[in-house]
C-alpha cells in the first residue's frame, strides 16, 4: 500500500477538485458533463499510467478504464438530461 500511496492520494486530490467543481457548476448542465468528460479522460490516463509504472498494462487493462469512463459519463449524461 505505501508504494502506491502517491498514485491514490493523486486520485483522490483528482476526485475531490472534481465533485468540488461540478457541485459549484450544477446549474449548467454542459459545464458539468464538459466536466466529467475531462474527468474520464483524466481517471483514463491516470490508470494507464499508474500501470504502465509497475509494468502491468495491457489492452484488457486500457479497455476496461475506458468502458468504465464511458460507463460514468453515460450515466451522468441520462441523469442530467432527464433519465429514462
Amino acid at each position: 500500500m505505501k508504494k502506491h500511496l502517491g498514485y491514490y492520494v493523486s486520485f483522490i486530490l483528482i476526485v475531490a477538485v472534481s465533485v468540488f467543481v461540478i457541485f459549484q457548476n450544477q446549474g449548467d448542465k454542459n459545464f458539468v458533463l464538459l466536466f466529467v468528460s475531462l474527468f474520464a479522460a483524466a481517471y483514463v490516463v491516470w490508470g494507464i499510467l499508474h500501470h504502465l509504472v509497475h509494468h502491468s498494462v495491457n489492452l484488457r487493462i486500457v479497455l476496461e478504464y475506458i468502458v468504465v469512463a464511458l460507463l460514468g459519463v453515460a450515466i451522468v449524461f441520462f441523469i442530467l438530461n432527464g433519465g429514462i
